[in-house]
């Protein structure tokens, strides 16, 4: 008998069964699932009326979305996504006691996908406890609690398979995932770790057919919480930014970091002191990771909070100190498009171009899907590098019409040259 075989078994079994398993959950989910609510909506859906033709008649009709969520604060807030309550024109709150309440949208943020909702209840909720999801480790169990398929408050168990994923959602996409089952209703609801903290919601699935293959998502508690608390505060979220337009990039030195391509408000990028080209290597003495982390990192800060930033310009690393603004959406991208619209339009390529740096896109360009920036510059066409503008943009139009090619050497905004051909025998792109 392999007695060596006998005493790791028996330390496996003492490790699985020993004082620190988890035998049941029931007496914590008891104690959860106040905290917890189901959700329905009622969405107007407009489309044509089948028996009228050639005209602006609609008909209208209902649809019932199901979701989850969980209350925040015992005076009746109550925290879901965003996509729960999309475009609802009534929305129904039911507690675990089966109580039926009423609930206005306090705020909502489509780029986290987290809505705070209000109901007016009887008496005072049990709300939950954020947890610290930056000390969630992979491998801990978690509860996931909610209402799939509107079938009413269920529980899954599970654990964190990963975190930081990047389901390329939104610019802020950091989920844990889980294989917890997660289906559809039980968007909203709450991720508990055994301490029953609440470390997630519930957001998203990987799934061919819609329904649960063990891949969920949810966006941690420590950045929900403090989308919650300025839904609450505001009904908004503030978010800073610097200004500039940006993409990642490595020097022939081996430098890496992210790179302005153009300045998008172009006030506060000069009251920094930015330039075209710069590439940022560091925030506040850390080193850059990547564009998202970047980008996520300034849009938490508070507005006019002073940064300090390091930057390769000219071959010459220097330090800066800088300050963040209000991010405004709609103000950006209406810049964003006038700074655009002043180009001269290749339609052809679908690119804007101030002299033969680019300017700017128009969906489904070619350059920008090849892997085009902002700010790059056409150096040679079709290895010719003393083509006037005027005939730079006859080539293109001749090389369309006769549905052919083009060759370009392009210098990035970081001095690096590349190649690039465009063809034109697929003109549905443009």
């Amino acid at each position: 008998m392999n007695y060596k075989k006998i005493i790791l078994l028996f330390m496996f079994c003492v490790a699985t069964f020993g004082a620190n398993a988890q035998t049941s959950f029931a007496p914590l989910v008891e104690e959860l699932m106040p905290m917890v609510v189901n959700i329905s909506t009622d969405v107007e859906i407009e489309k044509d009326a089948p028996e009228v033709k050639n005209s602006l008649v609609f008909e209208e009709k209902n649809r019932e979305n199901l979701g989850s969520g969980f209350v925040v604060d015992e005076q009746g807030y109550i925290a879901t996504n965003a996509h729960v309550i999309e475009k609802a024109s009534k929305i129904s709150v039911v507690t675990s006691e089966g109580k039926v309440y009423k609930a206005e949208v306090v705020g909502q943020d489509t780029k986290t996908d987290i809505a705070l909702i209000k109901i007016e209840p009887e008496e005072s909720l049990t709300a939950v406890v954020f947890g610290n999801s930056d000390e969630a480790k992979v491998g801990d169990w978690v509860l996931a609690i909610g209402n799939p398929f509107g079938l009413g408050s269920s529980v899954t168990a599970g654990i964190i398979s990963a975190k930081s994923r990047d389901i390329s959602d939104s610019p802020y996409d950091n989920y844990f995932q889980t294989d917890a089952s997660i289906n559809q209703g039980n968007s909203g609801g709450p991720m508990f770790n055994i301490n029953g903290e609440v470390i997630g919601i519930n957001t998203a699935i990987f799934s061919n057919s819609g329904n649960s293959v063990g891949v969920g998502f949810a966006l941690p508690s420590n950045e929900a919480k403090r989308i919650v608390t300025e839904l609450k505060n505001s009904g908004k979220v503030t978010r800073s930014w610097l200004g500039i337009e940006l993409k990642k990039a490595t020097t022939k030195d081996g430098l890496s970091g992210v790179v302005i391509t153009s300045f998008i408000d172009e006030k506060l990028a000069k009251l920094n002191g930015f330039e075209v080209g710069d590439m940022l290597l560091e925030l506040n003495f850390k080193p850059i990771v990547s564009l998202k982390s970047f980008l996520y990192d300034i849009s938490v800060m508070a507005p006019l909070t002073k940064v300090n930033l390091k930057i390769w310009r000219d071959g010459k690393i220097l330090e800066q100190t800088v300050m963040v603004d209000v991010w405004e959406q709609e103000t950006a991208e209406n810049k964003k498009t006038a700074q655009i619209q002043s180009g001269v339009l290749c339609s052809e390529l679908g690119t804007y171009f101030d002299g033969f740096k680019v300017a700017g896109f128009v969906q489904n360009s070619q350059m920008k899907l090849k892997g085009v920036s902002i700010g790059d510059e056409i150096v040679k066409i079709n290895d010719k590098d003393d083509v006037s503008f005027d005939d730079f943009m006859l080539m293109i139009k001749e090389a369309y019409e006769n549905m052919g090619n083009v060759y370009f050497d392009i210098k990035s905004v970081t001095g690096d040259i590349y190649h690039m051909e465009i063809t034109f025998d697929n003109r549905e792109l443009l």
